[in-house]
């Protein structure tokens, strides 16, 4: 049994999907940028904004240009919500003495200055968002700094969350891994452990 669940935010304990593709189609018709297809969108999922600028080909002033996405996505947070069931799920995992991690593209501003995040953010021992680490997701170590902040044996880990970087940077990292059906982009035929409900988050400690 997991002793510790680690988490991804967006896709995963937040519901920001319809958000982020809004937000971002508005900020590359205002960038007037090629638009491009809907699985390049796809690919931003999970992605610090930066690496998503990157994938845009946009050079120069990053900060200028992430002030004005930033005020494009809070245009668009009325669509933002916790998933169903998230915070009960949490709360039960809590009373179990399971700890509750998070592992984030997120930096430290965008997560906890989420009212979504709020409610919740004292239910996690540990977190590690971008600002954390050198290399980010895919790469293993924003996993590797959760285990050392937080002391767990890989093997008592799992991490739970939505998109491809999220499993490549587990599996890199040698920790086991369960995709958030609820929230993902990847393909249904990816041989990964799925968690189709928020519910069965509660499988994974046999609660």
């Amino acid at each position: 049994m997991y002793k510790c669940i680690i988490f991804d935010v967006d896709g995963t304990l937040i519901d920001t999907k319809d958000a982020l593709s809004k937000s971002y189609h508005e900020f590359i018709e205002e960038e007037k940028l090629d638009k491009p297809r809907s699985e390049v969108i796809n690919k931003f999922f999970g992605l610090r904004t930066k690496a998503c600028f990157d994938i845009l080909g946009i050079q120069g002033d990053h900060i200028a240009k992430t002030r004005k996405w930033e005020e494009i996505y809070r245009k668009h947070e009325y669509d933002v919500k916790l998933y169903d069931d998230i915070e009960r799920v949490l709360r039960r995992l809590r009373e179990e003495d399971i700890d509750l991690g998070i592992v984030t593209s997120r930096n430290h501003e965008e997560l906890f200055g989420d009212p979504y995040f709020k409610p919740i953010a004292r239910l996690f021992d540990n977190v590690v968002v971008c600002d954390d680490t050198l290399l980010h997701k895919p790469n293993p170590d924003p996993i590797l700094k959760f285990l050392e902040r937080s002391g767990h044996l890989k093997s008592e880990c799992i991490y739970i969350g939505d998109t491809i970087y999220d499993f490549e940077c587990a599996q890199k990292a040698n920790v086991e891994f369960a995709l958030a059906c609820w929230g993902t982009t990847i393909s249904d035929d990816v041989n990964i452990k799925k968690l189709m409900k928020v519910e069965d988050i509660l499988s994974l400690v046999n609660i």
